[in-house]
């Protein structure tokens, strides 16, 4: 199918109706092997009496462990990290609509076909509980989201579209809204049919003249809270599922999952049921793969230590969850501070530091060091970065001698070992931890002091170092972020507690720009205060200094990045798109305003003795710790018929 402009993707990147590998659209392994008697074998952490089984709210309702069976995805991300169709056969979208065909093949575990009604009713509920009318949108200048740019919703049969009347889609990345649409957990997962749904819509189009005015809003609030949340609630083993899976028993220590005989994969798998064990603790997961009490842990929850790791049986084999949003581990500089906001001092911190070590002593199975140059190494960085920019890139590898050279262009000398700034002090600083086992900031202080700096480690209570990172009252802290470029400096401005604690803009020159501009405000919320209000232009005055692009001894030149941040979630064409993303990319490499350390993703442990499934990593990535629920509910894990059952 796909639109007559070309942005229907067919499911899977171009302008084909988007069917997978078989027939069924699904990408499944095409066959499947003898049916054995088998019972697959998990956890889940919590007892089943701590859950209602509220299939509206199964992030809390259910077993974080157990939903991913009974519910499936519109679409996943495939190894090669490109979007692939599952309960979705295909979608689109121009200026005016967004749509997707939902699979005819798909079906609720009752046999009764999956309609657009059961994905786009709750995104009407949603439409219908928004502050603003699209009127109201239209005259206060336009929608700021493409949230904000619906002007109505529609369904019928297997198509579902969200409208924009105004053509105001044009104006965002839709490629990227569609992509959340689909994959997105909660969003893209398929879990309430419209029977939940559909009357809520009906109440509030009966009922409700305006839902949008105040009185109207909170007419149609209560007319969901009541259908949704005042329901009598069904017993697990009756809750309709969209999975390869569906509950059919709850006791007091586990959890019973049998096959959905309706689903379009039931064909692909070739054992009968599920177990979820009750494990309380890390150490009782631990020990239950241990003493080959379970198959699978998905990767959810904490990864045990390396030496526990190393005594699981040799046929339960790890797998590292590559979750398209690793978690970095970054020091962060107070960008304000008078040695530590300098560029070099930063560069030749990242250059002392050996981060394969820090890497090994976080996690060996866990941890990683970069393996790109910073920038390059972001999430979805490689359909950016040609050779030629990567080649020009600096790679801050282990090198005391750059990091000696970076130290010494700044004025910097070393006498005995020991490194003192340009005014003859002892240079070092305060690392600060909240951290009961600080491992990378302890190998962190040890290899600095080592070099020379004086680095000295303060421990504080959670609520302390958090308060601090808050208002920037530090030196260096070790944080996270999620390993993205775009986006980075937007929040970097926006939020307030991430503006104080990364430092990458005035403090003074951002209260003066608030103060300068009417339609610009602060909003307090409960643990930030968000700048709200502004127009993309308005953020040009909020630039960052690099070279030109691939051009490291060019001329310094302005980038203003918060703008081309915004930019991104516009409708660009791709040349400017490549341009933003490679101008975001190379002043995070050349500025280095976070230092990333290392890369740590989960790590799902399989048995790979009694069951059949790829031992490759790849087939295991993208997915993060859903990559066992995509696997069992495409057929890709299999009971072998020669396994000890």
């Amino acid at each position: 199918m796909g639109t007559d402009d070309g942005n229907g993707n067919g499911g899977n990147g171009d302008n084909n109706s988007g069917n997978g590998d078989n027939d069924s659209g699904n990408g499944g392994n095409g066959s499947s092997s003898e049916d054995v008697d088998a019972t697959f074998t998990t956890y889940i952490v919590d007892p089943p009496s701590d859950f209602n089984w509220s299939i509206n709210a199964f992030r809390t309702e259910w077993p974080r462990e157990l939903y991913g069976y009974c519910i499936d995805m519109l679409a996943f991300h495939n190894t090669d990290g490109e979007l692939e169709p599952q309960v979705a056969a295909d979608w689109g979208w121009d200026d005016n609509e967004f749509w997707v065909e939902i699979n005819e093949d798909a079906t609720w575990s009752d046999g009764e076909q999956i309609t657009a009604a059961d994905v786009f009713a709750r995104h009407k509920v949603d439409f219908y509980l928004r502050s603003d009318s699209p009127e109201a949108i239209a005259e206060k200048g336009g929608p700021e989201s493409v949230f904000e740019a619906i002007t109505d919703v529609e369904y019928e049969g297997q198509t579902g579209r969200l409208i924009s009347e105004e053509g105001w889609f044009g104006d965002f990345y839709m490629e990227q809204y569609a992509e959340t649409f689909l994959t997105h957990p909660t969003r893209g997962e398929v879990y309430a049919d419209s029977r939940l749904y559909q009357p809520v819509v009906e109440r509030i189009e009966d009922e409700v003249d305006d839902p949008w005015s105040e009185e109207g809003n909170e007419a149609a609030q209560a007319i969901d809270d009541e259908e949704i949340e005042g329901r009598e609630l069904p017993e697990p083993t009756e809750i309709r599922t969209s999975g390869a899976w569906q509950v059919s028993e709850v006791r007091e220590d586990s959890v019973l999952l049998e096959p959905n005989e309706h689903h379009f994969n039931a064909d692909q798998i070739n054992f009968d049921e599920v177990e979820a064990l009750v494990q309380t603790s890390q150490d009782a997961t631990n020990s239950a793969l241990q003493s080959d009490n379970l198959d699978n842990d998905p990767g959810l929850n904490a990864t045990p230590p390396e030496n526990v790791i190393n005594a699981f049986p040799d046929h339960i084999q790890t797998h590292a969850l590559d979750d398209l949003a690793f978690s970095e581990t970054i020091l962060v500089p107070q960008g304000n501070h008078p040695l530590l906001g300098r560029t070099n001092v930063r560069r030749a911190l990242l250059h002392a530091l050996d981060t394969e070590l820090i890497a090994q002593n976080e996690h060996g199975f866990a941890s990683s060091a970069l393996e790109d140059p910073v920038g390059a190494h972001a999430v979805d960085a490689g359909q950016w970065v040609d050779d030629e920019l990567y080649d020009s890139m600096i790679m801050y590898d282990h090198d005391p001698e750059k990091a000696t050279e970076y130290l010494e262009e700044e004025g910097f000398t070393q006498d005995g070992g020991e490194w003192y700034d340009p005014d003859g002090n002892r240079f070092g600083f305060q690392l600060l931890t909240d951290s009961d086992t600080p491992t990378v900031e302890r190998t962190v202080e040890s290899q600095l002091n080592e070099f020379g700096i004086a680095v000295e480690l303060l421990s504080e209570e959670d609520s302390i170092v958090q308060e601090r990172k808050d208002t920037g009252d530090f030196e260096v802290v070790v944080d996270s972020w999620v390993g993205y470029v775009q986006g980075l400096w937007y929040r970097g401005l926006q939020q307030s507690a991430r503006r104080r604690m990364w430092g990458m803009f005035d403090e003074d020159q951002v209260q003066n720009w608030i103060a300068e501009h009417d339609n610009i405000e602060n909003v307090e919320y409960d643990w930030t205060n968000n700048i709200e209000g502004f127009e993309r232009e308005q953020t040009q005055v909020f630039t960052k200094e690099a070279p030109p692009i691939g051009d490291p001894d060019g001329e310094m030149q302005e980038y203003p990045v918060v703008s081309m941040d915004l930019e991104w979630g516009e409708n660009i064409d791709n040349d400017r798109r490549e341009e933003i993303m490679q101008s975001l990319i190379w002043v995070y490499n050349q500025q280095l305003t976070m230092m990333p350390v290392t890369l740590s993703f989960n790590v799902a442990f399989q048995n790979h003795r009694d069951w059949q499934v790829s031992e490759d990593d790849a087939d295991w990535v993208n997915s993060g710790p859903g990559s066992t629920f995509r696997l069992m509910n495409r057929g890709e894990i299999q009971a072998n018929p020669d396994g000890q059952h």
